[in-house]
Order: structure tokens, then sequence, then C-alpha cells
């Protein structure tokens, strides 16, 4: 008599999974894992391209500070290091004629403080990761301070400089706000140091991140503080400076109506530094709306720099894109010929689409009267109406970059990428 086991009773149950798991497994394997774009493994393939983490948009978790969870040990030299920037900060905090010197270090009249500056340079030099992860995770506030005073003596300059990022992100508010104030001067100095001989070349990488990153920070002190700093970024690279903007796109109209004039009052000057000719309505309300226009000035919704035009979606963009599809369309506006290509090395034909005349809102997507386009994508361009089909049929099947190449007036080959941004991509 055969007894009737709880695994023998299970039997009618497990077969038809058992027969449906090879399927399910032959499913998974189709199906690329999360962080892969479907459309990017390669046809025919068992497996998919290598996973990548799924691209994750900047500052989009919540503004937090470090939180340091040890107590080091230190060694006798560490310790007298630790000992000598408690006493070199009392002296700069005490000294009634304390200062900055030109390289935008702390410094007093004191002899004493001279003497101890002059001896824990040398022991500094190339100590940045130590200073690093003692001002990161040590939990007394006190030798955090410390730490965070001796990272301003820190050789080279650059480790330096590089020590800054953990400042933003510090946990105590009155060590934050003191080594803040005490460190912008440095940053400043830094911002605006030139490698010799080459005044367009910055010496130091100085990196805006962290100083953005601050501007969310719920406190008003630590968001004034956060401007101040990128004003000084701004005064010395204007240009590089205004890059980050886009990121600060989506809180900054909170700054500008704030209840704090002074944050009012930084975050109006921050902008005025990246656009000179940029002037604020008193009006709280009408400042965050004039940031808006001002925003556009900076960044149109064409953006052409060079190899590359970024279309950013917009009512400005879409009646640029009706009127070029007008142009086009029109049969008056375009002719096919063949255009001479000279280069240094041979002189060539090339068949293409010739434009007539171009709409003033087009000259700012790279377009102009007289430029022959050649080829689409690396095909060729055999009319207006066929390169218009080309572009559509693009955009519909899902891509938002296409690559144009051209011959201008006098002619010279180019080529040019266009991407259609998503309409998230600023902020």
């Amino acid at each position: 008599m055969i007894r009737r086991t709880p695994a023998i009773l299970a039997l009618p149950v497990l077969l038809p999974l058992l027969a449906a798991a090879p399927l399910c497994a032959q499913a998974r394997d189709q199906d690329p894992p999360a962080g892969v774009d479907p459309t990017q493994v390669p046809r025919g393939s068992k497996y998919a391209l290598p996973t990548a983490a799924p691209k994750e948009k900047p500052f989009s978790r919540p503004f937090r500070f470090f939180q340091p969870k040890t107590s080091f040990e230190l060694s006798k030299d560490w310790q007298a290091l630790l000992a000598d920037a408690h006493e070199m900060y009392r002296l700069w905090r005490d000294s009634p004629d304390r200062s900055f010197d030109r390289d935008g270090l702390p410094t007093a009249s004191t002899k004493h403080y001279a003497t101890l500056r002059e001896r824990i340079t040398p022991l500094l030099a190339r100590q940045g990761g130590m200073l690093r992860s003692y001002r990161m995770d040590e939990t007394a506030a006190a030798r955090r301070q410390a730490w965070a005073f001796l990272s301003l003596f820190v050789t080279p300059r650059q480790d330096a400089v590089d020590l800054l990022r953990g400042l933003p992100y510090e946990p105590d508010a009155a060590v934050r706000k003191s080594m803040i104030e005490l460190s912008i001067p440095f940053l400043a100095a830094c911002a605006r140091a030139t490698e010799d001989g080459q005044q367009g070349t910055a010496k130091y990488f100085v990196d805006a991140a962290p100083w953005m990153d601050l501007t969310r920070s719920p406190e008003t002190r630590d968001r004034i503080l956060a401007l101040s700093a990128l004003a000084e970024i701004a005064g010395a690279r204007p240009v590089a400076t205004k890059a980050v903007l886009p990121y600060m796109k989506r809180w900054y109209p909170d700054l500008l109506r704030s209840k704090s004039e002074l944050l009012r009052n930084k975050a109006r000057e921050f902008i005025t530094l990246l656009e000179p000719q940029a002037r604020f309505p008193s009006d709280i309300d009408a400042s965050a709306d004039y940031f808006d226009r001002v925003y556009k000035l900076l960044f149109p919704p064409i953006r052409l720099d060079k190899g590359r035009c970024e279309l950013h979606p917009s009512a400005e963009l879409d009646a640029a894109i009706e009127l070029g599809r007008e142009l086009l369309n029109d049969a008056s506006a375009t002719k096919r010929e063949s255009v001479v290509v000279r280069t240094k090395r041979a002189t060539f034909e090339k068949l293409g689409v010739r434009l007539l005349r171009v709409p003033e809102a087009l000259e700012s997507a790279g377009f102009h009267v007289g430029d022959v386009l050649t080829t689409l994508n690396g095909q060729p361009i055999g009319s207006a109406a066929q390169m218009l089909g080309t572009i559509e049929k693009i955009l519909e099947a899902g891509s938002r970059r296409f690559v144009l190449e051209w011959v201008d007036a006098k002619g010279v080959e180019h080529v040019r990428t266009y991407e259609v941004m998503a309409p998230d991509s600023d902020g």
C-alpha cells in the first residue's frame, strides 16, 4: 500500500509549473534588464547589452547634510595638527586685524599665528584624502571645524579646492556658517587664478555643484551663503557659471520670492552677474516673471553651438518648426543644384538643395541663404519635400536626433547634429 506523502500530493500542482518554467525563463531572457533601452538590444542576441543604472536627474533627491558616525583615535602627529588648528582658528577669530592674503587664506598679525602656519604647512602636503575622511566622518563638531580650517592650507592647491565641496553638507549649522564664510575668499581667489601666461585658462577646477545644491537647503542663511559663493565664481567665470543655471531653474523662482530681502537681493545679484543687462523690478512676483524672460535670453529654445544644435520644446520652437515646414514645402524657396566643394586636398562637386530664402527665425538654427543641403543622416537629399518627409519619419520613429551636412556659399562643407531635447531637459 502506497502512503500519500505531502510530496506526492503536491505533484499534480508542481507538474504544470515545472512544464511552464522553461517558457518563463525564455521570456525573462528576452526582456532587457532594468536600465537597458530595449531598442538598443542587438537583434537576434540572446543577451542584452551590459546593464546600466537608469540615469538620475541632477538634484532630484531632497537636500541632505552628511551624517558622521566615527570618532577617530589619532596618532600623535595628527593630534598635534589638530591642536595647532584649534589654536590658529582661535587666534584668527580673536585678532582685531584678521584678514585674508592674496591667495584667500586667513591671516593675522599675531606672531604665534605665523609660527603655527609655518609649522603646519609642510605637514599638510598631499594630506587631502586624510582630511576629507576626518572632516566627513568625525562625530565631534569642534574637530570637524578644525579639520575644515586646516583644509585651506593643504597642498597642492587643487586638493584644497576639492575639499571645499564638503562644506555645504556640514550638519552643524554653526560650523557650516563659520567655515563657509571663512572659505569664500579662498574660493574666490582660486576661481580668479589663471595659468601663468595664459589669461584665458583657469588654473583650478572649481566645482559649483555643491553650492548650487545648498541653495535648496531649508535654511535661509544657507541659501544666502550659497549664492554668495556662486556670485564669486560667476564674477570670475561668467560663461562657465552660466551653464549651471538650467539645473537651478526649478527652484530659482522660490529664491526670488523669499521672505528674506537679503536672499532676494542675492538671487538677483547672481543673475545680474550672468546677464549684466538684467534689471529686476522691485515687486517680488514680478521678479519671478522677469527671471523667466532673462532665462529665455540666456537660454533660447534654439541653442546653436558650432557642430551641435539643441531644440528645446517651447512655443517659439513650434513657431520656428512651422516656418521650416512652410519653407521646405514652398518650391520657390529651394532649388536642386550642384555645388563645388573646396578642401585643402581636392575640389569636387556635390548635389543638394540650395536655400534661396531663409526666415529670420531659422537663422538661429544655423541656416543661411545660399547654403546647399547635401545629406541627411548620411543619405543624399533629393528635394526639400523628401528632406521634410525624412525628418518627420525620424521623429515619428522615436529618434530625437539627426545629422545634416551642407555646403556654405564659400564652398566649405559643414556637418551639424540637431537634437530635439526632452521637455524637462532644463532643470
